[in-house]
């Protein structure tokens, strides 16, 4: 089966979000569009956060994920990737830490470029500890955006895979969605959300169900496992309680959970602005090895870090359903055993689900607009690649080559402000491709 290809288009609802931004924002074009006021951001990254891709990798609304009940890890309320501008006075640096290894053992290498704003490749050779082989920095784009391509997977070695897509009388969009992946099985817009995720059969099905219809209503949990994988533990909310995880050899406790957080401007002091669930936040301690690190986690920003946090070796997410800033549908496309596929709704307080067949158009309440299921791969591994765009379309991506647990050389993008986990022959390592500030302030705000 030839893979398909996903080109990104001219976009109806980016450029309808972007002139939203420009009116509603004024002057201050990277705060949230839903702050209750001037004098507060409730976005983590506060100015270093830039919204720019309104459908799909970062959203004005909001839509709210719940937990797989296979794996027992949170779907993620938010895409992760936002585009993160390169600062000033700082330099972009990879940071490389085997998870075998503690944190002080992570190599931290400038990316050797001539200027961030151009272009280049760099062909920097980075060494790694504990006989890893070294990984290579082949590509750096300043200003890119990604493709994806969808490749069938043998002997159901990937995940179920659909296309999304949207329909308007003059204007169309779509997308590739992967089943049960934060950073892939969503898409946001101005005018609903959809999230893709699969069941083995009709048990889990229900239970999946009770769990979408109750999700804004149920008590905020932490998922903690390890980094890249193994373990999993849900844990009750309890401010000041240490818990255990003997299983994962560590423990944690939250000093704070914020509802409703923002970062006040004046002071750049973390505040709680109201009991409503618009902008979930947890303070937490981990400790491990007599080494105890504090993070914030975010419901809405999964895969957000702090400069000096997520060193210890765990994924620690917040399963807190948040509260949409605007009236508009939620979709969750649901295939049962990699089979049939069932879209569950939800619009105006009421919950309903049926059938649905590939490419059965179904109307978007309040808009012009439909969507359909135009592909389905049950089992598929989704390759997303990085093209040079226009100044201000994209951000900086990095291209790097390593070799992967099976001892072959493969190789991985990078978007600017994440990090990925990748196989070796000597354990997992977690790659990231970031800032970094010339004496940086501490502090656990970014």
């Amino acid at each position: 089966m030839k893979a398909e290809k996903y080109v990104p288009e001219s976009n109806p609802f980016v450029d309808r979000c972007r002139e939203q931004r420009r009116r509603s924002w004024g002057r201050h074009p990277r705060t949230l569009p839903d702050a209750p006021s001037s004098a507060a951001s409730s976005d983590p990254r506060s100015a270093r956060l830039t919204l720019g891709r309104a459908v799909g990798r970062a959203a004005m609304v909001c839509i709210a994920g719940f937990a797989s009940l296979i794996s027992l890890k949170t779907l993620a309320q938010h895409p992760t990737h936002a585009v993160h501008p390169l600062m000033t006075k700082e330099g972009p640096i990879v940071r490389c830490q085997m998870l075998n290894l503690p944190s002080s053992a992570a190599v931290v290498t400038p990316l050797a470029i001539q200027s961030p704003m151009m272009e280049q490749q760099p062909n920097q050779l980075i060494e790694l500890p504990a006989g890893a082989p070294p990984i290579r920095v082949l590509r750096f784009l300043p200003n890119a955006t990604m493709e994806q391509s969808v490749v069938p997977a043998v002997n159901d070695g990937g995940r179920p895979a659909i296309e999304v897509s949207i329909e308007g009388s003059t204007q169309s969009y779509r997308r590739w969605l992967l089943a049960d992946d934060p950073d892939r099985n969503r898409l946001t817009s101005y005018i609903g959300g959809w999230r893709f995720m699969s069941v083995a059969d009709r048990a889990e099905r229900d239970a999946l169900f009770k769990l979408f219809e109750t999700e804004f209503t149920r008590d905020p949990m932490l998922i903690v496992s390890r980094t890249g994988g193994g373990g999993g533990r849900r844990l009750a909310i309890h401010v000041d309680d240490v818990q255990s995880l003997d299983d994962l050899g560590g423990k944690i406790r939250v000093r704070k959970f914020y509802p409703d957080y923002a970062m006040d401007r004046t002071t750049s002091i973390p505040i709680n602005q109201s009991d409503r669930r618009r902008n979930p936040a947890a303070l937490v301690d981990i400790e491990h090895d007599g080494v105890t690190e504090t993070r914030w986690v975010f419901a809405k920003f999964p895969g957000f870090q702090s400069r000096e946090s997520d060193q210890l070796p765990y994924q620690v997410t917040l399963d807190c359903p948040a509260e949409s800033a605007s009236n508009v549908p939620d979709f969750a496309l649901v295939t049962v055993g990699r089979q049939t596929i069932e879209v569950w709704q939800r619009d105006a307080g009421a919950t309903t689900s049926r059938p649905l067949d590939q490419d059965a158009a179904i109307a978007i309440p309040n808009s012009q607009y439909r969507f359909r299921v135009s592909k389905f791969v049950p089992s598929a591994r989704m390759v997303e690649v990085y093209r040079s765009v226009e100044k201000g379309k994209g951000g900086p991506a990095l291209e790097i080559e390593y070799v992967d647990a099976a001892g072959t050389t493969s190789r991985l993008w990078l978007e600017l402000g994440h990090n990925r986990t990748v196989g070796t022959p000597v354990g997992s390592m977690m790659v990231t491709f970031d800032n970094k500030e010339k004496d940086a302030p501490q502090g656990i705000h970014p």
